[in-house]
């Protein structure tokens, strides 16, 4: 219980970075939903949820996934 704590408050110090990660990735009016706890691979230790506007132009939820030396990765759960 203490270690899903832990990274679920490291998560939160993160979230600047999943929001430029999701910019850089064309992703617009972004809104971060919170940590989560699945969504991500085990080796990701931040974890934010998110609710933007894709490149495409279509309102999508997901999740943005990152961890210590590697760099972000945007998991996509379908339409918001």
């Amino acid at each position: 219980m203490l270690g899903l704590l832990t990274v679920l408050t490291l998560c939160a110090c993160r979230e600047d970075e999943a929001r430029e990660a999701l910019i850089e990735q064309g992703y617009t009016e972004i809104q971060l939903t919170g940590p989560v706890v699945f969504g991500c691979d085990q080796n990701d230790l931040f974890r934010n949820g998110f609710i933007a506007t894709s490149p495409a132009g279509i309102r999508i939820k997901g999740t943005a996934c990152g961890g210590f030396l590697k760099n972000w990765t945007i998991r996509t759960a379908g339409r918001a």
